[in-house]
């Protein structure tokens, strides 16, 4: 998945899931995406909240990916992710996507 920013409703639609590719000071590289909150939101109301577990959408995700509309924005908030080497998870900076 791409960084936060403008992005058209079919490419997001496109995207199985998130993988946030980490790299800043010493660390990069690959991680494992344990949970996350995808937050839909329309005109600054919150119209879905689900949590996922793992990088990949599940079924109630992508049963909201049809009534997207142009303006929306997506909150992908409270990104757990192990990192390679470490035991214990952390919580990584969300993503927002406006849908176009």
């Amino acid at each position: 998945m791409r960084e936060s920013g403008d992005i058209s409703i079919p490419l997001f639609r496109a995207y199985g899931g998130v993988y946030v590719p980490i790299s800043f000071g010493d660390m990069s590289g690959g991680h494992t995406v344990l949970s996350f909150v995808f937050k839909w939101i329309r005109k600054g109301e919150l119209l879905e909240e689900v949590v996922n577990i793992n990088g990949i959408f599940n079924d109630e995700i992508r049963s909201l990916f049809p009534g997207f509309r142009s303006g929306d924005q997506i909150l992908i908030d409270d990104i757990r992710v192990i990192m390679p080497g470490e035991d214990n998870a952390r919580q990584i900076e969300s993503l927002l996507f406006t849908l176009k």
